[in-house]
């Protein structure tokens, strides 16, 4: 009787170890909760997920949120459609094109919107202004929303992809090759941008855009139609998200700071650049339709643009957040 009593308490601290391990990774649904699979994106981007995770607040609202994680959404949105995850964050290029590959998604949430970003280069390499890129090496992630930027820039300045010399790069190795004189400039977002001008000091060089970038909650419109409680919670949990990063700056700057290793003072120091807003209205759909017609007269692709008001469901965001 001892011996099955010690086997009993054992197997009750080795479960006890299990769940809260669990919980340390996912949360815990309340009783008769819902779960989701979320493909997020490592950036300042997902602020207002981090929050909602760190905060409770899915939790709260009876939602069990399983997290991975990737250093792109190109990568995230990729996850989502080969059916592992069930909502993504991404910016709006790989949706571009993923919907002229009929590919099912749609755009539950636009939860950030930038300031317009800047290119940065090496003033050592003979760059003093922007027509000084041409035949320079520039990095950007090639189908991302970076690539976009870059030829909408290059345009803006009477320049073409072909006059510069493209070098397909991952984000996380942006500020590493400007500074090793691997490239001479790139186009990439914050916080990239502001840690390349701090690697190069006075030898840094910027040109500002007009352009900055929207990041979206994404999922199957199967998944919507057919889960609309879990849609409804995951995006409760955002609006819940969004009241508390609008009044404790620096209780989130704190919590992001933290979940990226990054230094705080850093980023107080970009968070401007930044809006966490929930929102959803016609002016995305415009965007894309602008990057798809880059896209066709770039060669990237082809075919008849698709009408992106369709891939727009607003009804799940109204209900979260009726204001």
């Amino acid at each position: 009787k001892t011996q099955m009593a010690l086997t009993l308490v054992i197997l009750a601290i080795i479960l006890a170890a299990v769940v809260l391990n669990n919980k340390s990774i996912t949360g815990f649904a309340s009783a008769g909760g819902d779960r989701l699979v979320l493909a997020r994106t490592t950036a300042v981007h997902s602020t207002l997920e981090f929050v909602a995770e760190e905060e409770g607040f899915w939790e709260k609202r009876g939602l069990d949120v399983e997290v991975s994680e990737f250093t792109s959404g190109k990568t995230a949105f990729e996850t989502l459609i080969a059916g592992n995850a069930d909502i993504a964050t991404v910016a709006e290029i790989p949706l571009v094109f993923a919907a002229f590959k009929n590919q099912d998604f749609v755009v539950l949430d636009r939860m950030m919107k930038s300031a317009p970003y800047a290119v940065i280069a090496r003033r050592d390499a003979g760059i003093a202004t922007a027509t000084d890129l041409r035949g320079k090496t520039v990095a950007t992630k090639l189908g991302s929303w970076g690539e976009y930027f870059m030829h909408r820039f290059l345009k803006a300045n009477n320049m073409t992809a072909s006059e510069v010399k493209i070098q397909p790069l991952e984000p996380q190795f942006a500020v590493a090759a400007l500074a090793n004189r691997d490239i001479d400039a790139f186009f990439f977002w914050q916080p990239h941008v502001y840690y390349a001008k701090k690697a190069l000091g006075s030898n840094a060089v910027t040109f500002s855009s007009d352009y900055g970038e929207v990041y979206l909650i994404v999922t199957t419109r199967e998944f919507a139609e057919k889960n609309p409680g879990k849609v409804s919670k995951f995006l409760a949990g955002l609006v819940d998200a969004e009241e508390f990063v609008q009044k404790n700056r620096r209780e989130t700057i704190g919590i992001i700071s933290r979940k990226l290793n990054m230094n705080a003072a850093d980023l107080d120091a970009m968070w401007g650049d930044y809006e966490f807003h929930n929102s959803l209205d016609d002016a995305l759909a415009e965007t894309m339709l602008n990057e798809a017609k880059w896209a066709i007269e770039t060669n990237k692709t082809s075919g008849q643009i698709p009408d992106y008001r369709s891939f727009i469901y607003e009804k799940p965001l109204r209900q979260a957040a009726p204001q």
